[in-house]
């Protein structure tokens, strides 16, 4: 940030009555520290603690196959942080976001929390991650891979849940330069 003193000297007292006031060029002088709340845009790539499965049924049995380990995520994010004297301050954040593949793109949000780096004094990068939690799809009514299952449908009974994961975003700041 930014102080900027500016100066004028007015006489005053016997003798003083010509005298013609007189102003300094403005002083800037840069300031550190304080608390700062920003906003950004970015990517975020997530990955459960328990790998994601689609499911099917074949010779009667519930079959299981394991999807992407990880997947991208449109995030917006909320930072929290302290300005330091130099380009890089650490702070904390929370986001929210949306899948841009898989059975949910577009249409779950996903949750972020966690420390975040952030980078640059009126344009920042931030780099941030943490704990993440996402829908996922899961077996419903207690059955298990491996489980017998007959059905005219061969569709698994299926929910979706909310589970936890880590995830590690990059984002680019959107509310104005920050001063």
């Amino acid at each position: 940030d930014q102080m900027k003193f500016s100066i004028k000297f007015n006489p005053n007292g016997a003798g003083a009555t010509n005298v013609p006031t007189l102003q300094v060029a403005p002083i800037e002088i840069p300031v550190a520290g304080g608390f700062k709340v920003n906003a950004s845009i970015g990517v975020s790539f997530g990955q459960f603690f328990d790998r994601p499965q689609s499911f099917f049924v074949r010779d009667n049995t519930i079959r299981g196959e394991d999807k992407d380990s990880f997947f991208p995520v449109i995030s917006s994010f909320f930072h929290f942080y302290g300005q330091s004297k130099g380009t890089v301050s650490l702070g904390g954040s929370f986001g929210i976001g949306l899948p841009i593949t898989g059975d949910n793109a577009g249409q779950s949000a996903s949750f972020f929390l966690g420390p975040s780096l952030v980078i640059g004094r009126s344009e920042r990068l931030v780099l941030t991650t943490g704990l993440m939690g996402a829908q996922v799809e899961r077996l419903a009514q207690g059955y298990e891979v491996g489980d017998r299952f007959v059905s005219d449908a061969n569709l698994p009974p299926t929910k979706e849940v909310y589970e936890t994961g880590f995830f590690l975003g990059l984002s680019f700041n959107v509310l104005g330069s920050g001063r």
